[in-house]
């Protein structure tokens, strides 16, 4: 399927149906005005569409690697969701 596809204004204006379509399991595209697309996707949608080969490729980090911010980006995904406040909720190895 298709993912729909936002324009960044109207996005920011319907972010609540936007996240829940993603929730639901249907891919969304965001493109900014400069062309820059990105995706909301659920974590069951990433999880069940990534190869198990992929993951570990993304889990990797060799020591000669700077972190740059895909790094963190990818320590956020694997760690949960951050609350306002930059906050991390309760249960997870804390």
């Amino acid at each position: 399927m298709k993912p729909r596809t936002w324009q960044l204004t109207d996005a920011r204006e319907k972010l609540e149906e936007l996240v829940a379509a993603a929730a639901a399991g249907d891919a969304q595209a965001i493109v900014t005005a400069g062309g820059q697309e990105v995706f909301v996707v659920s974590r069951k949608y990433l999880e069940e569409s990534r190869s198990s080969s992929d993951r570990s490729v993304l889990n990797r980090q060799p020591s000669d690697w700077e972190e740059d911010a895909f790094d963190e980006a990818m320590k956020t995904v694997r760690e949960g969701p951050l609350h306002l406040g930059g906050t991390r909720p309760k249960g997870r190895g804390d």
